[in-house]
């Protein structure tokens, strides 16, 4: 473990530090034309911790299309000079009716214009919730590490694709892994 890792003694803890980052307005796609309540905005439906269930929810049809729905978030209040580890953005969503056994989502982000899309993520069921998430090391604008700034900019979303099912969203949300200024390293 030394000989790979280095040595960590307790004079020189490892810090890591994260944030659960919610929505909080509309972003550049408000695609999914159902909502729970029909009243307010799509981001105020995913944005409660914990999830509520189907008490609000963002939803698409049954049909073949492609949706997106993306949403700024709060901010992130990380120090100045910490280095960002990786963003994961999570969906919790259910297959509300279809076609096809399994539904197709994908959990998105757009920074500075630039999309990013998660693998496809399976939705098997309609009656349970299912939590789905990807993580992004580097920002897709640049291509280069995280900022501070990238991640308070970035707006995270889902997108449900062609397959013939319908999907309910209840929860998205981004959390953020980081590492404080002046974190010792390990030797």
């Amino acid at each position: 473990f030394e000989q790979i890792f280095g040595k960590v003694t307790p004079t020189q803890p490892v810090y890591a530090a994260s944030t659960t980052l919610r929505p909080n307005g509309p972003g550049f796609y408000t695609q999914w034309p159902g909502q729970t309540p029909a009243s307010g905005a799509h981001w105020d439906k995913v944005d409660e911790d914990p999830h509520d269930g189907d008490t609000t929810i963002i939803s698409t049809p049954l049909n073949l299309l492609t949706y997106r729905d993306t949403f700024t978030h709060t901010p992130s209040n990380i120090p100045a000079g910490s280095t960002i580890n990786q963003i994961e953005v999570f969906a919790v969503c259910r297959k509300s009716a279809g076609a096809v056994s399994t539904a197709v989502l994908q959990v998105m982000i757009r920074s500075s214009g630039s999309l990013s899309n998660s693998p496809p993520k399976n939705v098997n069921s309609d009656n349970s919730w299912t939590t789905n998430s990807h993580v992004w090391t580097t920002d897709p604008a640049t291509l280069a590490a995280w900022t501070i700034a990238g991640v308070d900019n970035v707006q995270i979303g889902v997108r449900k694709t062609e397959a013939n099912a319908a999907i309910n969203c209840t929860q998205v949300y981004m959390e953020v892994s980081y590492t404080p200024t002046g974190t010792p390293t390990p030797t």
